[in-house]
């Protein structure tokens, strides 16, 4: 779920640094990921292509079956995303 956020903020997000920072005080772990790259909406669907593997959005959905939660805020020019992870 990580690697996923960290890649798609590189990859697809153009971003130049990403910061991670993890917290645990009560269950479930909480995660906090924010990145220098273009805005993105996680909560958008995945759009359908003929090739599935290529399908725009399959690595947030990946994200999404590892969390209970996902929210998404842009903080002047950071993206901010914070995912609680699924015990």
């Amino acid at each position: 779920m990580a690697e996923e956020l960290v890649l798609n903020a590189f990859e697809h997000g153009g971003a130049r640094s990403v910061i991670m920072q993890a917290d645990a005080p009560d269950d479930p772990l909480q995660v906090i990921f924010e990145d220098d790259g273009a805005s993105f909406d996680p909560s958008a669907p995945v759009a359908e292509t003929a090739r599935a593997s290529h399908a725009r959005g399959l690595g947030l959905n990946l994200v999404r079956a590892y969390t209970r939660s996902i929210a998404h805020e842009r903080i002047g020019d950071r993206n901010r995303v914070v995912v609680l992870l699924v015990e």
